[in-house]
């Protein structure tokens, strides 16, 4: 069930897009157990909710963007570095683990409804950046 506008979230070397019921049910699966309190169950309801159309597809939209922000981890698409655009990844890349040897950012590939196993491809993988020291 895809939403209306996707959800950007930070991961610790790249951003997420969120872009239907299964890719957030597969972000809150990989969310650590100590993390998973009543934020996290409403969270997880809501969606599973949208699943079985018992529950709005814009209430479950709203309730992950709002886990998302509490986390600390909601983005918004002018967060996205775009290849070429140097600001945006030195901005980026600032706020994202310092060793990480490269960054990447992910779109999740579209899947059927039945499909559950996450698979995501990357849009660009960039360097991080380095200074050259003028001669």
């Amino acid at each position: 069930m895809l939403f209306d506008q996707p959800i950007y979230v930070k991961r610790t070397n790249y951003i997420e897009e969120i872009t239907c019921v299964e890719d957030a049910l597969d972000f809150l699966e990989e969310w650590p157990l100590e993390g998973r309190n009543l934020v996290y169950e409403v969270t997880l309801k809501a969606l599973r909710g949208a699943m079985t159309h018992s529950f709005p597809l814009n209430a479950s939209y709203e309730t992950f963007k709002r886990f998302a922000k509490r986390a600390g981890l909601l983005c918004s698409v002018e967060d996205v570095p775009v290849v070429g655009n140097r600001a945006a990844f030195t901005a980026l890349n600032e706020s994202c683990d310092p060793q990480a040897e490269e960054l990447q950012v992910f779109v999740p590939q579209r899947k059927l409804p039945t499909d559950r196993i996450s698979s995501r491809v990357p849009i660009a993988v960039l360097s991080p950046v380095v200074e050259q020291a003028s001669a």
